[in-house]
């Protein structure tokens, strides 16, 4: 089972039409089995073994004043993906630092270093929805970007992943991958990264 957790300001909010609802959906089209909840009510059930903190609203910032909300993160044992929002709450657990860094838009982005979750280097379309970035966080791959202003990244001795952009809005393979990653998507259904680019 994947959980997913929502950041978003209020639990039950409208933003979590937008920006949870779209990955549980992508989720279940590979196969796995999912449970969501508000990332206030508590750390993933014992039965999770992954989970993906969403991304927000430009305006939802409640999440980054609330460190202790993700204190279960450092004994997490399982694969773990940070979308936009989600990716600043890993990078902090991991010492990296936040700035502000406004972008909107739809653009090409390079792939610059492989990995389990996004395939071979390569350029994908993807969008972007943020106000603020991370450096890169101490012993982590740079999988996009630069370090200075990293838009993918991994800790391959635990499996956690971070991506600024939202896979859910272009790039719902990046979903599939991270399913068969926590062994919630039957090998048959899903195809390598590197050949699934059409979504």
């Amino acid at each position: 089972m994947i959980h997913v957790l929502d950041l978003c300001q209020e639990p039950r909010s409208l933003s979590r039409y937008e920006f949870v609802d779209p990955i549980v959906r992508a989720l279940k089209e590979a196969g796995a089995h999912v449970s969501t909840a508000h990332y206030t009510e508590g750390p993933p059930p014992r039965a999770a073994r992954g989970a993906v903190l969403c991304g927000t609203a430009l305006q939802d910032n409640g999440y980054a004043g609330d460190e202790c909300a993700f204190s279960w993160i450092r004994d997490w044992q399982y694969p773990l993906l940070g979308i936009c929002a989600g990716m600043q709450v890993l990078a902090r657990e991991a010492g990296a630092t936040l700035f502000a860094h406004t972008e909107i838009a739809f653009r090409d982005l390079r792939i610059t270093a492989a990995s389990p979750l996004l395939g071979s280097p390569r350029t994908i379309p993807c969008y972007h929805l943020h106000t603020q970035a991370v450096g890169l966080p101490p012993g982590w791959a740079c999988l996009a970007g630069t370090p200075a202003y990293p838009e993918a990244v991994w800790q391959p001795a635990t499996d956690r992943y971070g991506i600024l952009f939202h896979p859910e809005v272009r790039n719902t393979w990046i979903l599939s991958s991270f399913a068969r990653l926590c062994g919630g998507a039957p090998a048959n259904l899903l195809k390598p990264a590197d050949e699934t680019l059409g979504r």
